[in-house]
């Protein structure tokens, strides 16, 4: 078994956040789009009150560009990793999530940090690794468990 515990450094936790921003920009965008195109044709020809419904999709859209507030951190983040030989598990403040290490895609090394990454429909953001909290086991026992799936990152 291996364990990762403790607080996330701000570096680690700023790049999650910003991949985590990225990707509701584009969930955020494509929803939308998606919306604003019927209330439009709507808005067109039945009725224009629709055009309230398209102003209200475009108001709430650009807010996905903002990343969680810095106080609402510890809630998003784990405090404890556990990698056993048939499960992943990983705790935050109020929240357990598990995987089954069959899952597992793929580890993205970040130099200071690993992110474990699951298949479809399997996915979790909450796999974060840094290598200075680990606590249980050894680095080298972890790059053998995931060997062959670790995928080298730029910060």
């Amino acid at each position: 078994m291996i364990t990762f515990q403790g607080d996330l450094s701000t570096e680690c936790k700023k790049k999650m956040l910003k991949e985590e921003t990225k990707l509701s920009i584009v969930v955020f965008g494509i929803m939308g789009l998606l919306l604003c195109i019927p209330a439009v044709i709507l808005a067109i020809l039945v009725w224009p009150y629709f055009w309230v419904a398209v102003a209200v999709i475009l108001f709430i859209v650009p807010l996905s560009f903002f990343p969680a507030p810095k106080k609402d951190w510890p809630k998003q983040f784990p405090t404890k990793v556990i990698i056993g030989e048939e499960e992943l598990e990983s705790v935050g403040d109020d929240w357990e999530d598990y995987r089954s290490m069959e899952n597992v895609k793929c580890v993205l090394d970040y130099g200071n940090w690993y992110f474990i990454t699951f298949n479809y429909p399997h996915k979790s953001r909450t796999f974060i690794c840094q290598k200075d909290l680990i606590k249980e086991g050894t680095i080298e026992e972890f790059e053998s468990l995931f060997s062959g799936k670790i995928i080298k990152k730029q910060k």
